[in-house]
């Protein structure tokens, strides 16, 4: 976003402005006001960035949910066969097996925990987002 008035300029990369704090926003608004010819344009260009994150956000975190559904099964599994070193049909596993049971466990533990905080930073973001997109309908 390019915000241009009589005394400067700015550029702003919306990826990585935002989400941010409330003040932090409405100091924006102030300076996007400077710029009187472009000002309605920039604040629709916000409106529609703030709904399409509100998107993008609400179906990654609807993945990840999903995501770490599916891995906190493996994990359950995968810790019942490292425990009782048996296979779920009741067969023995071989010392490579189990290394291996044993490395997937760690691997699935890893992206369970990835999958969970991927799922609160985005729904924690799409709140963000909507309070702004509030702020900017005000």
């Amino acid at each position: 976003m390019y915000v241009k008035w009589d005394t400067g300029h700015m550029n702003i990369v919306l990826q990585n402005f935002f989400p941010c704090s409330v003040a932090k926003f409405k100091k924006l608004l102030k300076v996007i006001a400077l710029d009187w010819e472009n000002c309605d344009r920039l604040i629709e260009d916000l409106k529609v960035y703030f709904q399409n994150q509100i998107t993008v956000c609400g179906e990654t975190a609807k993945q990840s949910a999903q995501d770490y559904s599916r891995l906190k099964t493996q994990v359950s599994d995968l810790e019942v066969m490292v425990k009782t070193r048996k296979k779920p049909v009741g067969v023995y596993l071989t010392q490579p097996e189990l290394e291996k049971a044993r490395e997937d466990l760690s691997r699935c533990r890893k992206q369970t925990a990835d999958a969970l905080s991927s799922y609160k930073k985005n729904t924690a973001n799409v709140k963000k987002f909507q309070r702004l997109l509030e702020e900017l309908n005000r």
